[in-house]
C-alpha cells in the first residue's frame, strides 16, 4: 500500500473547480478521497474569543487539568516566545507527551459551549510559529490578561 498526501491551496472557487479533477486523477480510489475546503484564508481575521468565553473555558467543570496548568504556566511566566523543547524541559515531559497536553487543551477549548469551530481551537489563545530549530508558542495578550484575572494558575 502507498499513501500519498497532496496539499492544495487556493481560494474557494479554485478548489471547488479542482474537486472533480481529483476524482478523475485517482479513478476508483476517489471514493476514499476527502476534499475539504476552508471558508476563510490566512488573510481573514480568525474568529474572536471574548474574555467571558476564555474565562468560561478556564473555569468550567471539570476543573482545568494540572498538566494544562503546567503548560499555560510556562507560557504565562515567559516574557517572549517559548520553544517546545523549553516547555518540555520545564514541565519534565517528552515532546510526545507535550503534543498530548496541547491536544487535550484544544479539546477543552472546543468543548466549551459557544467556542468557534476551527481546526486548532487553542490557536485562538496561543500563538504559534514554526522556526528552523523548533516550534514556538506564546500566549495572546488577551488570554494572558484573562489568566491573570481568573487566577487559575
Amino acid at each position: 500500500m502507498e499513501i500519498t498526501l497532496i496539499k492544495l491551496s487556493g481560494n474557494v472557487e479554485e478548489l471547488e473547480k479542482l474537486t472533480p479533477k481529483v476524482a478523475e486523477w485517482f479513478g476508483d480510489a476517489s471514493a476514499i478521497i476527502n476534499v475539504s475546503i476552508k471558508t476563510y484564508t490566512t488573510t481573514d481575521k480568525p474568529p474572536h474569543v471574548d474574555d467571558d468565553l476564555m474565562q468560561r473555558m478556564l473555569t468550567r467543570h471539570p476543573p482545568i487539568e494540572l498538566n494544562h496548568k503546567g503548560f499555560l504556566g510556562v507560557l504565562y511566566r515567559a516574557t517572549d516566545w517559548v520553544s517546545a523543547n523549553t516547555i518540555c524541559r520545564e514541565m519534565g515531559i517528552t515532546p510526545k507527551r507535550l503534543t498530548g497536553v496541547m491536544g487535550s487543551f484544544g479539546r477543552r477549548c472546543a468543548g466549551t459551549p459557544d467556542w468557534p469551530k476551527v481546526e486548532k481551537p487553542s490557536r485562538l489563545l496561543i500563538s504559534y510559529e514554526r522556526r528552523v530549530d523548533d516550534h514556538y508558542y506564546c500566549l495572546t495578550p488577551d488570554f494572558r490578561r484573562v489568566i491573570t484575572d481568573t487566577k487559575v494558575l
